[in-house]
């Protein structure tokens, strides 16, 4: 059941990103890559996210066969007027996982620790690596 003038189907559906709801209390929304399978013939992922409340967010990339293996210095994230970008390089060819956390952005003015909750992830097939 849905609340859509076209409804969407079950592939789609199946097919799209899902934000946990932390993503959407943060005053976050999608602005490019709403399917949770994003395809890069360059290496290189560029994920558009309005963040209106200025969210501190973190990325981090993994191969998607072992997702422990953090890929340090592989993503970006920059923000300017309420957008943020997240850009992540994959270093070879094959599949990997782009995880996004998030913390509210007053948290570090109280001083009060609040550690990065997860907020979404993708999956990133690369049809060839970047460097750097």
């Amino acid at each position: 059941w849905q609340l859509l003038a076209e409804a969407d189907t079950l592939e789609q559906f199946e097919q799209m990103a899902s934000p946990k709801v932390q993503f959407f209390h943060f005053g976050l929304s999608l602005v490019s890559h709403s399917n949770c399978v994003v395809h890069s013939s360059s290496g290189e992922v560029h994920v558009k996210i309005n963040n209106p409340l200025h969210c501190l967010l973190l990325a981090n990339i993994a191969p998607a066969q072992n997702k422990k293996a953090k890929l340090d210095g592989h993503t970006l994230i920059q923000t300017r007027e309420g957008v943020s970008i997240v850009t992540a390089h994959c270093p070879s060819q094959g599949d990997f996982v782009l995880e996004l956390f998030g913390r509210a952005a007053d948290s570090a003015q109280t001083g009060r620790k609040q550690s990065y909750q997860f907020l979404m992830s993708y999956t990133v097939r690369c049809k060839k690596g970047k460097a750097g």
